[in-house]
């Protein structure tokens, strides 16, 4: 029996299949949807393939009921088929059985009715009843399997809550805002994605407030051909079209408010150094010891996404901080908002060498202040924090959330305030105008976290947790590049 190649699929066939594959897409988190600090987003394409098999949306019933080379026999009585002679093209001359019966017709490529069951068939031969050899054939046929490419592209947007309301969604780049472990174009997609930050309060404890990350899937499908010329049929595409999006909260990171005064420069650790470690009366911190375990616990949360400008700055400040200051003989800890006279500070005295005691008063060479954008020091060289000729200065924290000043004596306290890393971050300088040859490094006598910040502070603890508006990822952003 011969056979016959099938034809390729028409645009509007394949594009059938293609809605059909299209509606049974989907995609779904593998991750958890509250993200805490450190922990990875992971979605997956459903099904998860570069490449699905749509052979199933193209099944078929092959059925031959007295079929041979084409040709249908309408007469029930058969017809002898010359073996001998000329056989070009198979034709069969008209024959006639008995004088005076007319030809027998023989129609090629004709429709014919379905045959009726061969339990149930008369003896007598009819058009649909023609005894012979081969009766029917019904089966299945094994149809070209229809092989569907899938190429996805997955982008993220994100909603940053500034305790008071919330922003804009926002596109976000890979590699400057978040990191795609595995790329944006496989099936399954792995983000690491910086957490907001929130001050370290009691409150910020009992209601952290998360980030919004909506994350979406761009979607393309392709039937037939290829794209690199290797077929002669051009593939039909569907696509790209927007899958999700996906709503994932990022808990924030509690990061402590702390200023450190160290008795050496460059946050030197000497037989006879010190620090001062001081943080506000509203930090849960009670102690030096709690403080470094807290801040080895963000070190790690952070560390996946340690390449991303923003939180490689909270990371110098964690690591200067957990070097320096456990490396000093003696620490002396105290939270409180403000110290009206450093004299009243006491350093116990040590067991390296027998140091006797002594107090802050007039001992601060260097200074590290680690802070939410907005938190604000002040520096007096005269007690009580008063605003005399001996000059005072006030840090503030921007953009960068750890300063340093690494040496205080590495300016003129006569015409300039101190220098600082990064530069530019003194908010009020008032000089040293007295006649006595004292600096920076060997003056400062009181100090204070800002009371505008402090009422600034109590203020967002009192209103509370701010909620996220609702279907904040409900709305589909286009993706990029055109709609089908």
């Amino acid at each position: 029996m011969s056979g016959t190649a099938t034809s390729a699929l028409t645009p509007a066939q394949a594009s059938a299949v293609l809605e059909a594959i299209k509606a049974n897409l989907s995609i779904v988190l593998t991750s958890g949807s509250r993200l805490v600090p450190g922990q990875l987003a992971s979605a997956t394409l459903l099904p998860a393939t570069p490449e699905i098999d749509a052979s199933e949306l193209a099944n078929g019933v092959l059925n031959l009921a007295f079929v041979a080379k084409n040709v249908l026999f309408k007469d029930p009585k058969p017809v002898a088929v010359p073996d001998a002679g000329d056989l070009t093209g198979d034709d069969l001359a008209p024959t006639v059985a008995n004088p005076g019966d007319p030809p027998t017709e023989v129609l090629g490529g004709l429709p014919f009715p379905a045959p009726v069951g061969l339990t149930t068939t008369p003896s007598t031969a009819t058009a649909t009843n023609v005894p012979g050899d081969l009766g029917q054939v019904f089966g299945s046929i094994a149809l070209p399997r229809l092989r569907v490419s899938v190429s996805v592209t997955w982008r993220l947007t994100r909603q940053k809550n500034p305790k008071s309301r919330w922003g804009e969604r926002t596109p976000q780049v890979e590699g400057k805002d978040f990191i795609a472990m595995n790329g944006l174009s496989s099936p399954t997609v792995s983000l690491a994605i910086p957490p907001p930050f929130e001050e370290l309060r009691l409150d910020t404890i009992a209601s952290p407030q998360p980030d919004r990350a909506c994350l979406f899937a761009d979607v393309t499908l392709a039937l037939g051909g290829s794209d690199d010329g290797t077929s002669e049929h051009v593939p039909v595409k569907l696509g790209p079209f927007t899958l999700g999006p996906l709503e994932i909260l990022l808990l924030p990171v509690l990061m402590p408010t702390v200023v450190a005064m160290f008795s050496e420069p460059n946050f030197g650790a000497t037989n006879t150094g010190t620090v001062l470690v001081m943080v506000p009366e509203h930090s849960p911190l009670s102690s030096a010891r709690a403080l470094f375990d807290h801040l080895r616990r963000v070190e790690s949360a952070l560390d996946a996404v340690r390449g991303i400008g923003g939180v490689a700055a909270w990371l110098l400040g964690i690591d200067e901080l957990l070097d320096a200051i456990p490396d000093q003989p003696r620490v002396r800890f105290k939270a409180t908002n403000q110290i009206p006279r450093l004299g009243d500070v006491v350093i116990k005295p040590g067991v390296v060498f027998s140091l006797g005691e002594t107090t802050f008063d007039d001992q601060t060479h260097s200074i590290a202040v680690l802070g939410l954008p907005g938190t604000q020091v002040n520096f007096f060289n005269d007690t009580d924090f008063k605003h005399t000729d001996q000059g005072m200065y006030v840090v503030g924290i921007g953009a960068a959330p750890f300063v340093a000043i690494r040496d205080l004596e590495d300016g003129d306290s006569k015409s300039e305030p101190p220098r600082t890393m990064p530069p530019g971050v003194i908010a009020t300088f008032e000089p040293d105008t007295t006649d006595d040859d004292h600096d920076w490094e060997d003056s400062l006598s009181s100090v204070q976290f800002d009371p505008d910040w402090l009422s600034f502070v109590a203020e967002q603890a009192k209103t509370g947790p701010v909620d996220p508006p609702a279907g904040g990822c409900l709305v589909v952003l286009p993706p990029f590049g055109d709609l089908e």
